[in-house]
């Protein structure tokens, strides 16, 4: 009897095993073929995400990965799907909604360095540089040679005039990353010009220009040019300028240069007119003439342009320009 039973009791045994086997045999197909199901679905939104992104669609993008995020896909796809998001809304030119976005994702993903970037960027757009650097330092305790991390410092640093750290830091970019953006020299070039480096400035913006050569990074090295004493080297790239591409900051700047020049005054007189034309109460063109009817002893003239600024009545610093000089040369003017 009890062999009998114990036969009975292994069968059973043995029996629950198999079913319990069969049973996971089973499951385990089921939730394979549902984490494939998942990983495709995943997979799908990311490249109609992408495909909307790359169509301009921005709102489209958003929508399809704020939705993909509230399903709590894996992180390394949510990171993706923040980091669409928060270009999407910087392309729509809503920086508060890609700081929002950017915020929240470094909130989930505390040690991701790519977020962490984006976040600092919009901060620094922002002019919110103090946040920035903080955040591209932190930056650097997870990845010492993090070369964005470094550029982005020397971008926060610039912005907030310490151009000590500032040059640091772009040197320090570039011996990591061998680097060929002109706006990466541009901005080293502008650094190093507002830290009177004129000898590395001109080397740095030099060089931008050779990467791309347009007006902006011209204009710099006219300044440069200008600066260092070689005023006709800096007009000469100022006129080259205005013949290509020129707006109003280059063409009045230029007329402003020309103003000094008892020789070619007339020219900033020319430029000032028929820009007080479109612009008819720009202190800035109303005082070039100023200059360059001074600068050609017509006093009378000149005067009367002063008296044009003054009578607007303003509280800019071409207003109380105006005011200082109609007081101290009154008898120049008589």
């Amino acid at each position: 009897i009890y062999c009998c039973l114990g036969r009975i009791m292994f069968l059973s045994r043995v029996t629950l095993i198999l079913f319990l086997s069969s049973l996971l045999f089973c499951a385990t197909p089921a939730n394979a073929l549902f984490g494939l199901a998942a990983r495709r679905e995943q997979k799908a939104a990311l490249s109609a995400a992408r495909e909307a992104y790359k169509s301009k669609d921005y709102i489209r993008t958003i929508n399809i990965m704020e939705e993909f995020i509230f399903k709590n896909p894996p992180k390394r796809r949510q990171k993706r799907a923040y980091a669409l998001i928060g270009n999407s809304y910087k392309m729509l030119g809503q920086n508060d909604k890609a700081l929002l976005n950017y915020r929240e994702a470094v909130e989930f993903m505390p040690k991701d360095i790519e977020l962490n970037l984006s976040l600092a960027e919009i901060y620094c757009f922002g002019g919110l540089t103090d946040k920035a650097i903080n955040i591209y330092e932190y930056v650097l305790t997870l990845q010492r040679g993090n070369a964005p991390a470094r550029l982005g410092l020397a971008r926060a640093y610039m912005m907030q005039g310490a151009f000590g750290h500032s040059l640091q830091y772009f040197e320090d970019y570039l011996n990591i990353a061998d680097s060929k953006d002109a706006k990466v020299y541009y901005d080293y070039a502008l650094s190093s010009f507002m830290a009177n480096d004129n000898t590395a400035a001109l080397k740095l913006a030099l060089k931008s220009a050779e990467l791309k050569d347009d007006a902006e990074t011209n204009f710099l090295i006219a300044k440069i040019y200008r600066a260092e004493g070689n005023g006709l080297k800096a007009l000469d790239i100022m006129k080259l300028i205005c013949a290509a591409e020129c707006w109003d900051d280059i063409l009045l700047t230029y007329a402003l240069w020309l103003s000094e020049d008892k020789a070619r005054a007339d020219e900033a007189v020319f430029i000032a007119d028929n820009y007080l034309k479109k612009n008819p109460s720009s202190k800035l063109a109303l005082f070039i003439n100023f200059l360059a009817f001074d600068t050609l002893d017509e006093k009378a003239r000149a005067k009367r342009y002063l008296e044009d600024i003054v009578a607007q009545d303003g509280k800019g610093w071409i207003d109380s320009l105006a005011r200082k000089i109609l007081k101290i040369k009154s008898k120049d003017f008589k």
